[in-house]
């Protein structure tokens, strides 16, 4: 895997981090522990990963973003 990819997965978190910042935390927002542990767990799979399994799980990490973004789209 490219470490282009493992960046723009990173990139697309920080992104989300962001989001759930603006969000109060009784809606889910990055004071949720929660939401700030499935964002550092989620972090951690992306920084720690062998290229390999990142590989594998690259598509259903995008998805996973790229469905909690659309939410905030469409809110």
């Amino acid at each position: 895997m490219k470490l282009d990819n493992r960046n723009r997965l990173n990139n697309k978190l920080v992104y989300v981090q962001l989001l759930f910042s603006l969000t109060p935390k009784e809606y889910g927002g990055i004071a949720n522990s929660k939401v700030r542990e499935m964002v550092q767990n989620l972090y951690d799979f992306i920084k720690n990963s062998a290229n390999e399994e990142l590989s594998k799980k690259e598509n259903e990490v995008h998805q996973f973003l790229d469905s909690i973004i659309e939410k905030y789209k469409t809110s």
